[in-house]
Order: structure tokens, then sequence, then C-alpha cells
């Protein structure tokens, strides 16, 4: 702090002057603390000393790096100390006030309890709702205190309906309702929470029995009802898919009803409840409808060779992003493109295979729905470019060679 000196006659300012050096406080100075160690609920512990200050300039108490959850300045030589959450052994008390620091002493520390250690647990798969009078789990591991000290037990974020301590490494839990899987599980006594070191506990997944439609358009945007158990019983942001596609909007109902606007789709799929990362599929409940619908208008170019790009042009061809390998096909006469790429719900792009022909059919195969246009497709003629050998006597039975372009495959040239 600076110094200030300022001189008077009688009541008149004569001068001023400033110490040369900074001037402080002594620092506070800790001589005794009521209680070193947790026994139970985390105490108040009475500090006393020196210097903590005439008046109450607000000091703040501190336990190792953590401040008291509440410092009260009592007096000059007394504070007291609500001693924060926190682990390990021979914690410093230290006093700071207005910048100064009391120094750590060894003889004026606080040591917490052990933290709680989970080792194994009974029970782990659990339904989502726990019904009245339900078995507990058994939770056993250590420090859970050597009389009883109300632990609590945590699954996930939930603390359990009820806790009963039986022993310093054993304790029995009624599960609340909730939903997920691979959640952790921990123990708390009073502010210790010791964690499982792996995630060790599951609800029962979903269960799904019927869906409402159980058909629907390609395009998806329809409500569907899906009904079951093990959906929950309070809402936790579950969502329905369709196989691996999540619905445009999911709604939870109740712990045996969810509703969804469809996304879009083809074919046969799995209609799927996610609760909590938890996911339970009713496997092919759900029928698209609107591929059988799907039809080929007309096709660029009409006339072509193999290695080209032939773009067939429709409808209702359903959307890229749920095609299954094998579930999308397009073939020219009886041969199969080379490779079909989805470009929209009305075009799809063909890599032809060689081939030779006219008035082909082309069909498009949607997983289990197929559409054909007859006669639409031809391939290019075959063009003539040179002959091996170039002349020949009418009497002569010799072999000629023919080259040239578009004679198709060895099975197809004639």
């Amino acid at each position: 702090l600076d110094f200030n000196v300022s001189l008077y006659k009688d009541t008149e300012h004569e001068s001023s002057g400033k110490s040369a050096e900074a001037w402080s406080y002594q620092s506070p100075v800790l001589t005794h603390v009521s209680l070193n160690r947790q026994i139970g609920a985390l105490p108040i512990v009475a500090l006393v000393g020196h210097g903590f200050g005439l008046l109450d300039y607000t000091p703040v108490v501190m336990v190792g790096n953590v401040p008291c959850t509440e410092s009260v300045w009592l007096s000059d030589r007394s504070l007291s100390c609500l001693v924060p959450p926190g682990s390990g052994s021979n914690q410093p008390f230290t006093v700071h006030l207005a910048g100064a620091v009391s120094t750590p002493l060894p003889d004026f520390t606080f040591s917490y309890l052990p933290t709680p250690v989970v080792q194994s647990v009974s029970n782990l798969v659990w339904a989502s709702q726990a019904a009245p009078g339900a078995a507990n789990i058994t939770v056993v591991g250590a420090h859970f205190g050597l009389t009883n000290s109300n632990p609590k037990v945590l699954i996930g974020d939930t603390f359990a309906l009820s806790t009963l301590w039986i022993s310093g490494s054993s304790v029995a839990a009624q599960v609340a309702p909730g939903v997920g899987k691979d959640l952790s599980l921990a123990v708390q006594v009073y502010a210790q929470v010791g964690v499982s070191n792996a995630s060790v506990f599951n609800y029962h997944a979903p269960v799904i029995t019927h869906v409402d439609p159980m058909t629907g358009p390609a395009a998806g945007n329809f409500s569907l009802t899906v009904l079951g158990s093990n959906f929950g019983e309070i809402d936790y942001n579950q969502t329905v898919l369709f196989d691996e596609i999540e619905c445009l909007h999911s709604s939870w109902i109740s712990s045996t009803t969810m509703e969804c606007i469809a996304p879009s789709g083809y074919g046969n799929v799995d209609v799927v409840v996610d609760a909590g990362g938890n996911p339970g599929a009713g496997i092919g409940m759900f029928q698209f409808t609107g591929a059988s619908g799907s039809g080929i208008w007309h096709m660029q170019p009409r006339r072509t060779t193999g290695g080209n790009v032939l773009r067939v042009y429709g409808h209702e061809f359903g959307p890229n992003t749920t095609y299954a390998p094998g579930a999308f096909d397009v073939t020219v006469g009886q041969t199969s493109c080379l490779s079909t790429t989805w470009v929209s719900q009305s075009a799809i792009d063909c890599v032809l295979a060689a081939g030779t022909g006219n008035d082909l059919n082309v069909t498009i195969i949607i997983s289990d729905y197929t559409s054909q246009m007859n006669g639409i497709f031809a391939y290019d003629e075959p063009q003539i470019m040179s002959l091996m050998p170039s002349h020949l006597p009418t009497s002569a039975n010799t072999t000629i060679s023919i080259h040239g372009m578009n004679f198709g495959t060895a099975c197809a040239a004639n």
C-alpha cells in the first residue's frame, strides 16, 4: 500500500508526501483449526489466529486450491469455513485477505473421506419402469462408510429411488425409471462420488409390437404411430427410425406409444425406437408402397454403344440414401448395366455393358418392384471399317477378318 503523510499548522494544510517504500499489513496467521478430517457430512471448521481484520473485509478460506463453500469473519482472531466438496488428504488451510495470504502449515490441514470405489453390480439389465417392490440391485465396492452414511446410488445421471446401506463395502438400491444402455454407476457418500470404471448398466431395450399404418408412400411425410413397451416413462428425446433413417419428427407419447413423421424410403423396412442410445427394432414391420408406382418416361440417348452413359427418366425412383447393395438395378435387354447411379427421384444413370440389338426393353428394379418400358432402346448398328484380305478369287474357301465397331460381345455377334 502507498503511505501518504500530510502536514498541517493549526488547521491549514502546508505540505504532503509519500513514503519511498510501499507499506503492507501483516499477513493473516493461523494458530489452530478445530477439525482436520472428515468424519461424516462436510463440516464447519473454526479457524483461530490473528490478522483477520478488525472489520469484515470478506476474507476467503481455502482448502487446498478450493475456496470454502462459505467463509465467515467472526473477529480479528476467528473465522469459520464450511468445507467444500473435494478429495485427498492433508489439504492445507489458508486465509486470503486483501491480497495477503497466510502461510500453509502442515499442522493445519484437512483430510477428506476416501472416494468410494465401485467394483461390481448385480442385475445389470433393468426394466425401463421400476415396479413397486422391485428387487434391488446390489453394488459391491469399498469406502461406503463405516456406519450408515446414507449413501446414494446414481445410474447415469439419475439417482436411485432408494438406497440401503449394508456395510462399508455393499449398498442396495431400487432403480429409478429410465432409458439407455452402457450407463455408468456411481455411489455418493456425503460429497465423495465414486464412479464405475466401465459402462455397466442397461435398461431393457424398446420392444415394438405394432405400427399404424403398416404401409405408406415412398415420398414419406405421413404420420406413423408405434406401439410397444420400454419407450421410457418420460420424454428423453426418444426417436423413431426407418432402418437407419430418422423420422422427420419424433414424439414420445407414453412408455408404450411413439409417433413420428415418416421419412422417404422404399421397400420393406425395420421400424426402430431409440431410447437413450438403446434401440429396439420391429423387423420388417413397415412397407413403402410408392415404389410400385415407379415408371419410365423416356431416356437419353435412345441409341448408343456399350460403355456410354444412358440416363433413364421417370418417377418415384425412391430416395438414394436408403438403397442397399443389390436393391437397385437397371437392365437393357437381358444385360444389367455395368453400374447404376441414382440422380434423383426422376432420373437414374446407367453405364451400358457391351451389346447388340434393336427394340430392347429397359427395366428398373427397385427392391421388390420392377418397372419396364418395352422396345425403347437400340445399340448402334455395326460398322465395318476393313476386311483382311480385301481381295479373294471367286473360288477361294478362305477365312477373312472383318474389322469395325459395335459388333457386341462374342456371344452376340454373328
